[in-house]
């Protein structure tokens, strides 16, 4: 008698856990899906049917239950390319245990819809949870700022003074124009990589001034003239206007400077 009890109750337990993961699964805030050691899908949440029908698929039978993972895989990213062949490696390898979670990001557009996603496996008992999170407007913004930096440089290469973009103290350069080999004779790239090249090239005499700007650059606007020594032992006056940028928080994120001949 008190092992039959002992079945029910241990019975019921499962029973419940079963229900909690079901509910649990439902309530995920991204589309999800479980596949088995198959690869063939057991199970997918409403979100994963919602992303579905958004991306065009009509026949959801296509892309749910029974239906080879792998192959759901191949129609979304595209069959045929590098990207998809070695992400299809990748997740045969998470199936057969080489390896034991996977994160890849993938483009998903649709006519007049642009949509990227980020795949996120890891096991679970004999196969895997597949999670695809939605990063459309992460990617959308990063291409939107590779435009504005692309119309940026652009102009930028192209005026006569130097342009700088550096943090507030110069101790890293993030963008410098194609006027600064004229103006100041010397490489580019060398100053990319070795920043304090600049306060070198100031004048002797004008470098405390400089050091006093970088220390006042997060308080407005400057305009200063000063002398720069260039590799052949000419000095030239330089103009040096620029401006500190506050980022969203108001903390000084960088400083920008135009310098031309004065």
């Amino acid at each position: 008698m008190a092992s039959r009890k002992s079945k029910r109750s241990a019975g019921s337990k499962s029973t419940q856990s079963q229900i909690d993961f079901v509910e649990c699964f439902e309530c995920l805030p991204v589309s999800a899906v479980i596949v088995g050691s198959d690869g063939k899908i057991e199970k997918v949440n409403q979100l994963w049917r919602d992303s579905a029908s958004k991306n065009g698929i009509t026949d959801l039978s296509s892309v749910c239950e029974g239906v080879n993972y792998l192959d759901v895989c191949r129609r979304v990213m595209g069959e045929g390319d590098q990207f998809t062949e070695k992400a299809m490696r990748d997740i045969e390898g998470v199936l057969s245990r080489e390896s034991t979670h996977l994160e890849i990001e993938f483009p998903c557009h649709s006519p007049g819809l642009k949509q990227w996603y980020l795949l996120k496996i890891n096991l679970i008992g004999n196969g895997m949870v597949v999670l695809h999170i939605d990063i459309t407007k992460r990617k959308l913004a990063e291409e939107a700022l590779a435009d504005e930096e692309r119309k940026f440089r652009l102009i930028a290469d192209k005026i006569e003074e130097t342009l700088w973009i550096s943090t507030p103290e110069a101790e890293r350069i993030i963008y410098v124009s194609p006027a600064y080999r004229r103006i100041w004779g010397r490489d580019i790239e060398e100053l990319y990589k070795k920043p304090g090249l600049f306060l070198a090239t100031v004048h002797p005499e004008d470098r405390e001034l400089i050091k006093k700007g970088f220390a006042e650059r997060g308080d407005g606007e400057w305009n200063k003239v000063y002398r720069i020594i260039r590799p052949d032992g000419t000095v030239r006056w330089i103009q040096d206007k620029g401006f500190p940028v506050h980022d969203s928080r108001g903390h000084l994120s960088n400083s920008r400077s135009t310098y031309e001949v004065a």
